[in-house]
Formats: structure tokens, sequence, C-alpha cells
């Protein structure tokens, strides 16, 4: 049920050198089983997520809605964000997305957001971004923008919790024994049906 998420992840990765990133996409179908739930944790969706965070990191979970839905006024914005446990991450955001002409609705975060619930408890900032899916209808498409936008925010953000950062040298994750590649193996053969 997400209509553009995908797409917008897709966009957003452009804008980061690929060593520096981590992405994780739910396959899960939301009419069985909603990984953004706490009942999801022990998914193994979930578990490989958590197992590749580390505080250090800025956590970004998109999401995406029906521009025609009228249930709520989230139909009148381009975005809207959940702020979980960093203003500034939030702040940074809302201000390139509103810098490049886009409208963006800020709401606090709760605990069904149970991924950046997750988050929070690791140490890492975290916010819920959902996308328009009327910023990729048309021949318009102005999701390339919107996310550009969205990056800027982020790579903001994090240049200032990571001042002396280094894409090259920086790890995703340093768990004590197994890297977090090694981890997301294990707990996919662990899943498999014999």
């Amino acid at each position: 049920c997400d209509w553009v998420a995908e797409e917008a992840l897709v966009e957003l990765l452009k804008h980061f050198p690929p060593e520096d990133v981590f992405h994780i996409v739910g396959r899960d179908k939301r009419v069985e089983v909603d990984l953004n739930r706490k009942p999801s944790r022990q998914r193994p969706f979930r578990k490989s997520l958590m197992a590749a965070i580390n505080p250090h990191d800025v956590h970004v979970d998109v999401h995406s809605y029906p521009d025609t839905d009228r249930y709520d006024d989230w139909w009148k914005y381009d975005l809207v964000i959940f702020n979980h446990n960093d203003e500034e991450l939030v702040k940074c955001i809302v201000d390139e997305v509103e810098a490049a002409g886009y409208t963006i609705k800020v709401l606090p975060g709760d605990e069904q957001n149970d991924i950046c619930c997750s988050v929070e408890e690791i140490g890492a900032p975290t916010c819920l971004l959902e996308f328009s899916s009327g910023l990729g209808k048309d021949e318009s498409n102005r999701m390339p923008d919107a996310c550009a936008a969205v990056a800027r925010g982020i790579k903001k953000r994090f240049l200032v919790r990571n001042p002396r950062s280094n894409a090259k040298k920086r790890k995703v994750s340093e768990p004590a024994e197994d890297s977090w590649v090694d981890i997301l193996n294990k707990l996919v053969e662990q899943t498999e049906e014999p």
C-alpha cells in the first residue's frame, strides 16, 4: 500500500555515496503483517534493520500516501514528516524541502511508528517521511527534485552529528563479531525453509 515509497527511496539514494548508506526494503505484504508495528519486531526484516543501525547513523523511514485520500489533510502536502527524537534532523529536512518550493507537514512521532521507536532505543536520530503519490504523477514528475531537497536536509544534519565523517572510512555498523552483511545473511538462512 506504499504508492511511491520505493521510487522515493531510489531517488534519495542517488544523492548519497553507496558506501555511506544502507537500505532495506520490507517486502512483506502489509495485509499479512505491518512491519512498522511492535508485533513485527521478530520478523527477519526488522531483525536485519536493527542489526545494521548504530547510534551514529541517521535513520529515515520512507513511506508514501495517496494524494487523493481525503481522510485527513495530508492531500494538501507534498510530504509529511514525523518527528521522533531529533528536532534538528526534522528542521534540516523541512528547511530544504520548503526552500525547494514543496509543502511539508510536521507531526509528532508516535508509538505506531515502531521502527522509529526501535531506532530511538539504539540512540540514533530517526524520523518517518511520507511522500505524496502526487510527486510522481504526470509528466512533471517532481519526485527527483523533492528527494534532492530531502537529501540535502539529511546531509546537513549528518554532518552536524559527524563533523569528521569520511564516507570512505565510515562503517555502517560495527557489531562485535560479525559484519551487518554477515548478520543479514545468517537471518536469511534462519528464515529459509528446509
